[in-house]
């Protein structure tokens, strides 16, 4: 069989390349952190990069060598254009170098940039050249500028992300200054009305905020239901900001595309199916017409699964009866049944666990298939945190009930479902103390099989 190091040794090969440090990425566990400081002088032009690498410890490897670290690196002028990028000693390449490749070898390393009309804006970590931890102090106005003329859709998708991300912690008081909101806005608004996009796709994940599991990573305090609101509170006011924008890019890009696969269909669905999102987040009988249009004539299951998850996660009049008319004709396939628990499972409106529970006497659910299981107890435990993570402990209480059930049934699926609880020390005091009493319960079980009771025994100890 070929192995890593055969793939290795043959771009060695054809490259004319040494990359034995780089095996260290397949021998040393965790995420490298890049940290890039920079600072430019005027007088000559010149911007200098000072750039550390450090892999955390992991256990069984206190201590890590530096990685051979591929980091792509733009420069952008005032303007939005690209700026060539020279190193000091070099002699310009033309215009077209406008990504360098720059190679971390080192813990520390200085690189100097020169020719520069004046200070840049920095795009680095361009194409996702390498899966690393970048730290570098960026401005809201920085990052609202990246993702208006950055060229590079990793880059410029990244900024929007971290955009958003900081939009979402100033509502939650976690930043000193409330700008990011009001420049999120205005770049949402630009790039819904930019005119024709060759990848509708693309467009759809720039007009996408990040999840709450994403902003999550941020805090050193995980405050899920905290996160969840502020994240509504932000996509509600981008439904209202753009409401004639959304229902412009809904109504110029749907259309009866059934048994169309390709990319620019793909794309279309894509597109329109965010700006449904958001309209239904206005939740007003023209919205729930719309989606309900959509749910009703639509001939693709991207969309009547776009329309029901909208439904289900608004006030919509008819959604129980639509849930119904869904599952009647699709009953006998079962992986769109997993769909349908899991459309429910995830929603975000308070009595998500009393629905959950009904669910589970539901004809069509067998806890004996893994799939069911993953979908409706995964689905609530995993992918719904304003619910599971309820003040009043209910839903770390229902996770302890149905590892315990579960574990005479299939243990390794128990197991896995309790890893919804094992970061309890990473969440507040409210918190803390019914996660860790779930967790007790658990562990505490006559005859918890040795699958589970080393999930939550590890949780405990940790």
């Amino acid at each position: 069989a070929v192995t890593c190091e055969d793939f290795v040794r043959c771009l060695e090969s054809a490259n004319h390349a040494d990359l034995r440090q780089f095996r260290l990425w397949y021998s040393q566990a965790g995420t490298p952190e890049v940290s890039i400081e920079s600072n430019f002088d005027a007088g000559r032009g010149e911007l200098e990069l000072t750039i550390t690498q450090n892999c955390p410890p992991t256990p069984g490897q206190p201590r890590k060598a530096p990685m051979h670290i591929p980091l792509a690196l733009g420069l952008l002028g005032q303007d939005g254009a690209e700026l060539p990028v020279c190193l000091d000693g070099e002699s310009p390449r033309g215009e077209a170098n406008t990504t360098r490749l720059l190679e971390l070898r080192q813990a520390r390393e200085t690189f100097r940039l020169t020719r520069l009309p004046g200070p840049p804006v920095i795009s680095v970590l361009r194409g996702f050249s390498a899966p690393v931890k970048l730290k570098i102090e960026r401005t809201p106005e920085e990052l609202a500028f990246l993702l208006a003329h950055d060229p590079d859709t990793f880059t410029r998708w990244d900024a929007g992300q971290q955009l958003a991300s900081l939009a979402i912690l100033e509502r939650l008081g976690a930043a000193a200054e409330r700008s990011a909101g009001p420049l999120l806005t205005a770049a949402y608004t630009r790039l819904a009305t930019a005119g024709e996009w060759a990848d509708l796709s693309y467009l759809a994940l720039l007009l996408s905020l990040p999840s709450e599991d994403s902003v999550g990573a941020l805090q050193s305090v995980l405050r899920p239901v905290a996160v969840f609101q502020a994240r509504e509170a932000l996509r509600d006011e981008l439904a209202r900001s753009l409401q004639h924008h959304w229902q412009s890019l809904y109504h110029r890009h749907h259309r009866d595309e059934f048994n169309r696969f390709d990319s620019k269909a793909i794309g279309r669905r894509r597109l329109k199916n965010v700006c449904l999102d958001y309209l239904n987040l206005l939740d007003q009988p023209e919205s729930h017409e719309l989606v309900l249009k959509q749910f009703r004539s639509s001939r693709t299951m991207t969309d009547r699964v776009a329309a029901l998850s909208a439904m289900i996660n608004s006030h919509h009049p008819l959604k129980d009866d639509c849930l119904e008319d869904f599952y009647r004709q699709w009953r006998e396939d079962d992986l769109v049944v997993n769909k349908w628990f899991g459309l429910q499972a995830t929603c975000r409106l308070p009595g998500a666990l009393e629905r959950v529970e009904n669910l589970m006497t539901h004809p069509a659910f067998d806890p004996g298939m893994p799939n069911h299981v993953r979908s409706l107890i995964g689905g609530f435990s995993q992918s719904n945190p304003p619910n599971f993570h309820a003040e009043d402990g209910g839903g770390y209480r229902f996770l302890a009930d149905q590892v315990i059930r579960l574990n005479g049934i299939n243990p390794q699926i128990a197991a896995r479902l309790l890893t919804a609880l094992t970061s309890w020390r990473r969440y507040d005091e409210r918190q803390q103390k019914p996660m860790h009493a779930a967790l007790t319960r658990v562990a505490e079980t006559p005859d918890i099989s040795r699958d589970v009771f080393e999930v939550a025994s590890k949780a405990l100890a940790d």
